[in-house]
Parts: structure tokens; C-alpha cells; sequence
């Protein structure tokens, strides 16, 4: 890492796949071009920078690949700092606690995701300010409460993936309102009540999936 830290310059580094061991340094927030940084599918381990997008300046990191590695911890919340923050990947770690509500300042990201990891307690409403969303990727957690209906907010999904979870009460009619939603994914939840009518009339909805849940009809 040392030999990336002095190059000031450096847009993109892409190490996925290579088996590297060892954390992540502090120092990553020094990084101030730094545009793109996958160092996905390794065996990385520790926890994710608590100082990352904390660098003097404005944070230029759109993408942020850090999926199939050992990190533990929470999600640090400085995370929220990445205000160009496009593609955010976290799945198959060993990550706990929960989104955090200040999600909401990502205002530019279109990808969440973070499966198979160990989220817990409530999707935050919050994340409704993010309009730009289009791919919102939690399957595999422990997540609780309900689906926001506010989500629907968001207009540009085009995927919401939140299968194998604890999720529960009815899924929201509002859901409906995503002209562009094209995978809706609800398996082995506790959802109950009635499957909204509203759900047949999505012309772009390609794949539907509400097994293993507690849902009686369409209504």
C-alpha cells in the first residue's frame, strides 16, 4: 500500500482476486483522486478505514468494491463522506450492525450492496433521499421491522433484492410507483397479509419472487 499512497495522482486500483492478506491502512484517506477501489475477492482482513472519505479536500471515490473478504466490525460511518459515491459493494464479510441513517448524504450512489453479511435491525427510511438509487442488494442478513414504503421514492430502482431475512408486515402497495422496477426479490421473510394488486400492474417487473413467506392472496 505504500507504493500506492505516493502516487498522489492515482485514479483507480484494481486488486481483486489475488489473494492478498493483511488490513487496510488508515492512510488510504490520502488518496485524494482516487476515483475507483476494488480489492474485492482477496483474504483482507480487520476493519473497513473508520478515516475513509475523511482526507483533506473533497472525496472523489465512486466506486468502492470491498466484497468477498474477512473485515469485520461495523460500517464506519465516515463511509457517508463519500459524497460522489456511485457503486457500493460489501457483501460476504463478516461486517455487524446496521445501516446507518446517514445513508441518506450518498446522494449520488445507484448501487447498494451488502449481502451475506450480518446487518441487523431496520432498513432506515433515510435511504428515500437517495433518488439516484437503482440496485438495493441486502439478501442473506438479519434484517427486522418492515419494508419503508417511502422507498418508492426512489424512482429509478430497478432491482430491490431483500430475500432471507426477518423481515415482516406487508409489503407496500406503494412499490407499485417504480415504473422501473424489474426484480423484486421477498423470499424467506415473515411478510403477511395480502399481495398487492397494485404488483400486477408493474409493466417492467421481469422476475417476481414472495416464496416462503406468510402472504394469503392478491387483493
Amino acid at each position: 500500500m505504500d507504493v500506492f499512497l505516493n502516487l498522489s495522482s492515482l485514479k483507480t486500483v484494481n486488486l481483486g482476486f489475488y489473494n492478498f492478506v493483511g488490513e487496510l491502512p488508515d492512510s488510504l484517506s490520502v488518496m485524494l483522486n482516487l476515483e475507483t477501489f476494488d480489492v474485492s475477492s482477496n483474504r483482507i482482513s480487520g476493519r473497513i478505514p473508520a478515516g475513509i472519505c475523511q482526507g483533506s479536500g473533497i472525496s472523489r471515490l465512486q466506486v468502492l468494491y470491498l466484497q468477498n473478504n474477512r473485515l469485520t466490525g461495523s460500517i464506519p460511518a465516515s463511509v457517508c463522506n463519500c459524497s460522489q459515491l456511485v457503486s457500493l459493494d460489501l457483501s460476504f464479510n463478516l461486517l455487524t450492525g446496521k445501516i446507518s441513517e446517514s445513508f441518506r448524504y450518498l446522494s449520488k450512489l445507484q448501487d447498494l450492496i451488502i449481502w451475506m453479511i450480518l446487518l441487523t435491525d431496520e432498513i432506515p427510511e433515510e435511504l428515500m433521499y437517495v433518488k439516484t438509487l437503482e440496485n438495493l442488494i441486502l439478501d442473506f442478513n438479519s434484517l427486522t421491522d418492515s419494508i419503508p414504503a417511502s422507498l418508492s421514492n426512489c424512482t429509478n430502482l430497478n432491482q430491490i433484492s431483500l430475500s432471507n431475512n426477518k423481515l415482516g408486515g406487508e409489503i407496500p402497495a406503494a412499490l407499485d410507483g417504480l415504473s422501473n422496477l424489474a426484480i423484486l426479490k421477498l423470499g424467506n421473510n415473515s411478510f403477511s397479509g395480502r399481495i398487492p394488486l397494485e404488483l400486477d400492474d408493474g409493466k417492467s417487473l421481469e422476475r417476481l419472487d414472495l416464496n416462503t413467506n406468510q402472504l394469503i392472496r392478491f387483493v
